[in-house]
């Protein structure tokens, strides 16, 4: 299903895409050639998972600390 819903989206290839818990069921390796795909076609992803994976497919971490706290990240590149 997972695979499906990317499919939609590089057909659809929007500007921006939030993808929540998008590749949760697929091995890191998917993971990896999926975002690559969406960085080719010009897309800047909104991600929001639990897998430390997704880090190396973004610039930025923006990390919600509760009571209206937030921390905004750079990542290394």
């Amino acid at each position: 299903m997972q695979q499906l819903c990317f499919a939609r989206l590089f057909y659809l290839q929007p500007k921006y895409a939030v993808l929540d818990e998008a590749t949760s069921a697929l091995t890191e390796e998917a993971e990896g050639q999926l975002y690559r795909a969406c960085k080719q076609l010009g897309m800047t992803l909104v991600s929001l998972g639990h897998r430390s994976s997704l880090e190396k497919h973004h610039d930025v971490v923006l990390k919600l600390c509760g009571g209206g706290q937030w921390e905004l990240t750079r990542l290394k590149p």
